[in-house]
């Protein structure tokens, strides 16, 4: 069974990796990085889902599962020049996020006489890319 790793824990962990190497890295430089491994990432899922180059499953999930790391690698990178805690970036925007139901509500994902979705509550569960736009196997409006 794999272990996996604490956000909390990793980012302490890359802060001090982070100092060592690129101690003089500016914020636009993970940000940069950034976006050139979320361009790694499209690249991937294009050239599969097109099915153009001969890119079979196992070296398009390779392909992703290495930009999808590199991906977190650097947005720590940027969380940590900017003085951002990752795992606290992420709870805040998931409390908000959670709480939308586009189903119930499409067109803003909260009831209108709610303003936010921190002030809605709604049903937590499991749900599919068949059940909700946005997720795999559905296009929508997604967050």
């Amino acid at each position: 069974m794999t272990a996996y790793l604490s956000l909390v824990g990793t980012q302490a962990e890359h802060r001090t990796w982070l100092h060592h190497n690129f101690p003089n890295q500016q914020p636009e430089d993970a940000l940069l990085g950034l976006v050139e491994e979320v361009g790694e990432l499209a690249h991937a899922h294009l050239k599969y889902a097109q099915q153009i180059r001969g890119l079979t499953n196992e070296e398009y999930q390779a392909q992703a599962s290495d930009a999808i790391g590199d991906i977190v690698i650097y947005l720590m990178s940027y969380c940590t020049t900017n003085g951002f805690e990752l795992a606290e970036c992420l709870n805040t925007a998931w409390e908000e996020v959670r709480e939308r139901d586009w189903i119930r509500y499409p067109d803003t994902g909260v009831p209108s006489d709610i303003k936010s979705a921190a002030d809605a509550k709604f049903p937590t569960g499991e749900i599919s890319g068949a059940d909700h736009p946005g997720l795999p196997g559905e296009t929508g409006r997604g967050f």
